[in-house]
């Protein structure tokens, strides 16, 4: 059932009905009352919009929304096809029925075509199945507006918020890109339909993944020179050569006095060289024997001088190995900083330990050199290169990566930003699992799809069944038989056309035209013609929700109960029925039936507390004006004098009692008192004076002319006049009687007294519940 309207804005007099609205939620039965203008014809549109599924309305700038079955729906939702509301309306006969014309059939089923009825029923009991499959396919795709939003909404929302995400993560960089920096929704739909190989593969280290983020950041750096470290090839030789000249020996005749003495045998070595040429010595003066010459040369042989100048060299060797700079780690890349100083430091350590051994080699051929004649004792040790050769190998390339990227930079930058893209997706898809998601998502609109060219083919076999055992002809004909009860003769009544549709005949004259027939005629028959069309093709009333808007608009009294009993005898069991008037004799008749259904529920059931203990609920719809002075309506429970007089006489009578009493009257209370006192005074002044029953001003003139309120008729007039009418209102306190409401109230209760104070005594017993 359809429990209420609400979150109304907009729509027509509807200015604003709130999303919790106070009135209880609709029963099965559901009867409103208000005056004309109210409003009744406006909530009776927005059942129209439901029954006709469309968002085409009067008010094209309105919203709504109304609950059923727990659920809400809008304005702008498509209703499931089992809602089977109908509506009867000015709107219902507008599109059914052209009064000099035609009016659309009704096709009514035939009892002879059994076997097709059966298959009919089967067909229907297949096309709800689908629908109802098609149905809890939409709620898995779209979910509720309450609770569980959908495979859509949930893999839609997972979209946005993971873009966000990544987003934030590539802002955070400060990436100089505006793909990148913009990142939204369709671009990662799109990279998780282009790279899914590449998304479903194992993730990157956090290592890896900062790698990427600092090779997308913008940098300013400079090509770096590789490094030379050849010279390292040449220490493993050098110190086999250095070995060799440390243990060579020299064959000469040895001065053992030179020999031990290294500075002594250096003084004379280079003395010799110095007195080539001279023999006196520059020391002492003597001469320098010939003997003596002969054997410091003997001394300082071929041999001792090859291997003085082998170990010079050696020692010059050494002083020439320079150690291989590198650059500071911070003319790199960022991406390569923090590996590329790790290595440099490893290399700088082995660099230590290399120079280190090669002082001491120096050391040692120094010792050498002071005395060839002896094999040093002390023991060096050659120096591993192959630690420090790997360090200088993997730090080169990370040098030659450095230049790579310096030299086709935009290449590799955009490779590592859509490499570090796809590793942030894969980062959002373990929160959730978006492949199964959206596949799933897909796979039920291929079922749906499926399902509804399905659903449209059994419509059609539907369609192509009713022509076969549907007719126009006995369409027509329970038309004319309820008319003819409806209206108690038999002058009016639809003729079947060969082209389709009835016209409307009187006294069986085919060339009857609309304006031949009364508006109490109209409407009976547009009320038994909505009734018929509603079991249309089988149709069940206790399947329908049925909304009726005024059936009796122009009736005479006969007529208002013959509509009342044929909505009673139709309506009774339709699974929920809304019924509007203004007029407050069809409002007494059908709220007396629905007291009667209550009382008997609550017989039946009020000690069950599993069942409702009311079928049928009452409300009213009612106006009031807002701070601008613009008039709206709202829907609200009925009062207790709308629940308990019989009349509309005793209703409103009762209403300018309790408005006498105000001190003031808002707009409110003067637009209804106005109403109400125009009511009153007509009904009773034309029962006092029959003659005058046009024109309101006359009567009230025949009606006051000898009372004591002769002088007041002006009065009370231009305040009836004013707002029943609801007029613009002025500021003006010269002709403002709003503040006078209450006593303008009070004089025409004391005039009704006047002129007849028995009716006036009773009436107010019968209001005070003093009979």
């Amino acid at each position: 059932m359809i429990e209420k309207i609400k979150g109304v804005s907009n729509f027509g007099i509807f200015k604003n009905i709130e999303n919790n609205p106070t009135y209880n939620i609709f029963n099965k039965l559901n009867l409103f009352y208000g005056l004309n203008g109210s409003g009744k014809s406006t909530i009776s549109h927005l059942f129209s919009l439901i029954e006709s599924n469309e968002s085409i309305s009067r008010f094209p700038d309105s919203k709504w929304s109304f609950e059923k079955g727990g659920k809400t729906y809008s304005e702008s939702d498509k209703f499931e096809s089992d809602f089977n509301i109908k509506v009867f309306n000015a709107d219902f006969i507008e599109r059914n029925i052209n009064w000099n014309d035609t009016i659309k059939g009704i096709l009514v089923v035939s009892d002879g075509k059994k076997k097709e009825i059966l298959k009919l029923k089967d067909k229907k009991k297949e096309k709800l199945k689908i629908s109802e499959s098609i149905a809890q396919n939409e709620l898995i795709l779209n979910g509720e507006k309450k609770g569980n939003k959908g495979l859509i909404r949930n893999n839609s929302n997972f979209l946005s918020e993971s873009a966000k995400n990544i987003k934030q993560k590539f802002q955070l960089i400060e990436v100089e890109d505006k793909h990148l920096s913009n990142y939204n929704k369709t671009k990662i739909e799109n990279s998780l339909n282009k790279n899914i190989d590449n998304i479903k593969k194992t993730s990157l280290t956090i290592q890896e993944i900062e790698k990427l983020a600092q090779t997308i950041k913008p940098q300013d750096k400079d090509k770096i020179e590789i490094p030379d470290f050849s010279v390292l090839s040449q220490i493993n030789s050098g110190y086999e050569k250095i070995i060799l000249l440390l243990n060579s020996k020299i064959t000469s005749e040895v001065i053992d006095s030179l020999k031990n003495d290294f500075k002594k045998s250096d003084w004379v070595k280079l003395g010799l060289e110095l007195h080539k040429d001279d023999d006196n010595c520059a020391f002492c003066g003597n001469n320098i024997t010939k003997q003596r010459l002969s054997t410091l040369n003997n001394h300082f042989s071929d041999s001792f001088k090859n291997l003085q100048e082998q170990l010079s060299k050696a020692i010059a060797w050494i002083d020439e190995v320079k150690i291989t700079e590198l650059p500071s780690h911070k003319t790199l890349y960022k991406e390569y900083q923090a590996e590329y100083e790790k290595i440099k430091k490893n290399i700088d350590f082995e660099n230590e330990k290399l120079i280190k051994a090669l002082g001491k080699w120096k050391e040692i051929l120094k010792t050498k050199t002071a005395n060839p004649f002896e094999i040093p004792k002390i023991l060096i040790l050659n120096f591993d290169v192959t630690n420090l050769t790997q360090f200088y190998t993997e730090a080169t390339e990370i040098i030659k990566n450095h230049n790579k990227k310096y030299l086709s930079a935009s290449t590799i930058i955009q490779e590592a930003k859509n490499n570090l893209e796809i590793e942030y997706i894969k980062d959002e898809i373990k929160r959730y699992d978006y492949y199964k998601q959206k596949n799933l998502e897909l796979i039920t609109i291929q079922k749906n799809k499926e399902l509804q060219l399905e659903l449209e083919k059994v419509k059609l076999e539907i369609k192509q069944l009713n022509s076969l055992i549907s007719t126009e002809a006995l369409g027509a004909t329970k038309f004319n038989n309820d008319l003819w009860k409806f209206l108690g003769r038999k002058d009016i009544a639809l003729d079947p056309q060969e082209k389709g549709g009835y016209k409307i005949q009187r006294n069986g004259n085919p060339n009857t035209k609309g304006n031949q027939l009364s508006e109490g005629e109209k409407t009976a028959i547009a009320f038994v013609y909505f009734i018929n069309k509603i079991l249309e093709q089988d149709n069940k009333i206790k399947d329908t929700t049925i909304i009726v808007d005024d059936p009796i608009s122009s009736f005479d009294s006969n007529n208002l109960f013959s509509s009342y009993s044929y909505l009673k005898l139709n309506c009774n069991e339709a699974k929920q029925l809304f019924i509007l008037t203004h007029n407050f004799n069809y409002y007494r008749l059908v709220r007396d039936w629905f007291e009667t259904k209550n009382k008997k529920q609550n017989q039946k059931h009020g000690k069950d507390p599993s069942k409702p203990k009311t079928v049928c609920n009452i409300y009213s719809i009612e106006s009031n004006f807002d701070s601008n002075q613009m008039r709206f309506s709202y829907i609200k429970d009925a009062d207790q004098t709308l629940l308990e007089y019989t009349s509309e006489y005793h209703y409103l009578f009762k209403k300018l009692i309790t408005y006498s009493n105000d001190t003031a009257l808002d707009l409110e209370k003067a637009y209804l008192s106005a109403n109400a006192s125009r009511k009153i005074l007509e009904t009773f002044l034309r029962f006092k004076h029959p003659k005058r029953l046009r024109d309101f001003r006359q009567l009230l003139q025949k009606g006051i002319q000898n009372t004591s309120f002769k002088d007041k008729e002006e009065y009370i007039y231009r305040f009836i006049n004013k707002y029943s009418h609801a007029q613009d209102f002025d500021n003006d306190s010269s002709d403002n009687k709003m503040d006078e409401g209450s006593n303008v109230i009070k004089d025409i209760l004391n005039l009704i007294k006047e002129i007849d104070k028995t009716h006036y005594k009773e009436m107010i017993e019968v209001c005070e519940n003093k009979e």
